[in-house]
């Protein structure tokens, strides 16, 4: 499969011979059904040590927004786990920074094109990029917003 630079799947028709004969209509549907799920939490996804549990179990992930309404820059962390992840010596599988006062948004595409996760997914907090982190922002309780849009399943 081919995408383009916006997510939209390429499709090739082939050549028909002239005659009357009409190339076939064709329909895009995804390989799943049903509504996705949304994940919130405003509070506790400053570094416990462990994460928050998101889903359990493999998904895909096709939006994320992370805002920080705190007074210095934070790094969220996903995890792909089985079990609560330890902040500062599992690596995550993203880091996604939020500066001061600064909203995240990413949206994964428009053709049901998202990110796999095996295991389950779990979501932390902390003040440094590095993948051993464990800076605790607890002072920052209840100024951290966590937003996952996702499908259970592949």
């Amino acid at each position: 499969m081919s995408f383009d630079i916006d997510g939209n799947l390429i499709v090739g028709v082939a050549a028909f011979p002239s005659g009357g004969v009409n190339a076939p209509q064709v329909n895009m549907v995804p390989g799943w059904s049903g509504a996705l799920s949304l994940f919130r939490a405003f509070s506790g996804i400053t570094n416990t040590g462990s994460g928050i549990q998101v889903q359990s179990g493999p998904g895909v992930i096709f939006g994320l927004r992370f805002t920080n309404l705190g007074f210095s820059g934070i790094y969220f962390k996903l995890y792909d786990s089985t079990s609560a992840p330890t902040v500062g010596t599992n690596v995550p599988m993203m880091t996604i920074s939020a500066g001061q006062n600064e909203k995240s948004p990413i949206q994964l595409g428009n053709a049901g094109v998202g990110i796999q996760y095996n295991n389950g997914l779990w979501v932390s907090a902390t003040g440094q990029f590095n993948d051993n982190d464990k800076t605790n922002c607890s002072g920052l309780s209840g100024l951290l917003y966590c937003h996952v849009t996702f499908r259970s399943g592949f």
